[in-house]
């Protein structure tokens, strides 16, 4: 007999599991779990293959996730021309067109997706704060490499992924009060984790959110959006895209240094975003593709890995083109949250704000963003299934 995968729980919620858990942890950073890396990344390949095959069989494309697509078939496509790292593109690239597709195909059980990634996101939580105590190297290693981190595999990366994991479940006490039990200690351990760390943006970003999200007023979310989105817009401008120039402006230098008390390089960023600009303008139209650490290390010259800002990242694998893509594809998912505005779906987006202005200082993979603004698209969707869950029960 033929399993209907529309009406089917057990497997779609299995993959989606594997999927988030696999995207949250580095398997790498523990060489006994490399081989589940591999599994995990065996079996999305396949998932994907399988969800392709009903995705487009049953016509499901939409313009929403043909800008998706494109997006990341453009990634591909630089990666080829530029000859840099073609696997991991694929590979990441999968990572996000499973999700894409999942969310597209199941969009109708936008709870089934919804729970488990907020399952998988405390699995991966927990089990990382676990390892963190078994293996308190983050102690005495003064550069914090990966030893010591699973989530993420390193001390910045570990901010984005709990971020989505509360607002996940913040989504999830919609459907039932009882994912309080686990939403609470999450965001303890979470906020624990950060701190032990020392991580300050993460940290003082995801206080910031918590504060605010358990505020019941969307207004004063929705303003703190506009507020932080403003300025996190000038701050890309006249400091991000200033590169080392920023050291040369006596307004900045006066607001950073004396204002805030903070490093003027912002622990040599600075210095990361002008080798990115530099490298950006060699190739300003399509970028160089998804690069790896070798390509960071021989053409950037910089005290650590990556731009350490996600419009640096974007412009590096795509240039101008990509940023069009991705500009259009958030257009695409907040262009109707005015129409369906209320106190949850303004808490999701002042969690995308804040995860705006980490990512400032940081980059988040892409899995993680598109999921963030599939929260707000798919709103209107889960939120109508929530009714209908509650009229059932009446």
């Amino acid at each position: 007999m033929l399993i209907d995968l529309k009406k089917s729980t057990l497997l779609p919620a299995i993959i989606l599991f594997i999927l988030f858990v696999n995207t949250a942890i580095t398997f790498s950073a523990v060489s006994s779990f490399q081989m589940v890396s591999y599994a995990c990344l065996g079996i999305e390949i396949l998932s994907l293959i399988l969800i392709i095959n009903l995705y487009f069989r049953n016509n499901e494309v939409t313009w929403y996730d043909g800008v998706i697509i494109l997006f990341f078939l453009f990634i591909i496509g630089s990666t080829f021309i530029n000859s840099t790292s073609v696997k991991d593109a694929f590979y990441k690239s999968t990572e996000s067109l499973l999700l894409m597709m999942m969310f597209r195909y199941y969009r109708q059980n936008c709870k089934m997706v919804i729970t488990v990634a907020f399952i998988a996101l405390s699995f991966a939580i927990y089990l990382n704060f676990a390892y963190m105590l078994m293996n308190p190297t983050w102690l005495v290693e003064t550069e914090k490499e990966v030893s010591g981190y699973l989530l993420g595999g390193n001390y910045n990366q570990m901010g984005g992924r709990m971020l989505c994991a509360i607002v996940t479940g913040i989504v999830c006490v919609r459907y039932s009060k009882l994912w309080l039990i686990n939403l609470i200690p999450l965001t303890i351990i979470s906020v624990t984790s950060v701190s032990l760390v020392s991580s300050t943006t993460s940290l003082a970003c995801i206080i910031l959110f918590i504060v605010l999200a358990c505020i019941p007023s969307s207004a004063l979310k929705v303003l703190a959006s506009v507020c932080i989105s403003i300025f996190v817009l000038i701050f890309q401008v006249f400091v991000v895209f200033s590169g080392k120039g920023v050291e040369n402006n006596p307004v900045i230098v006066y607001i950073v240094q004396d204002v805030f008390e903070k490093d003027l390089t912002f622990t040599n960023r600075t210095s990361m975003w002008d080798a990115s600009l530099r490298a950006f303008s060699d190739s300003p139209l399509i970028g160089w593709g998804y690069v790896d650490t070798d390509w960071y290390v021989t053409r950037m010259e910089s005290s650590a890995v990556g731009p350490h800002n996600f419009l640096l990242q974007v412009l590096i694998n795509g240039g101008v083109v990509l940023l069009i893509l991705f500009a259009i594809f958030c257009y695409m998912s907040l262009k109707d949250i005015r129409k369906n505005m209320s106190n949850e779906l303004s808490t999701i987006v002042f969690g995308i704000v804040i995860m705006s202005l980490m990512m400032t200082m940081e980059v988040y993979p892409y899995f993680y963003v598109i999921y963030m603004f599939m929260l707000v698209y798919y709103y209107n969707d889960y939120s109508k299934q929530n009714i209908k869950v509650k009229e059932g029960l009446s």
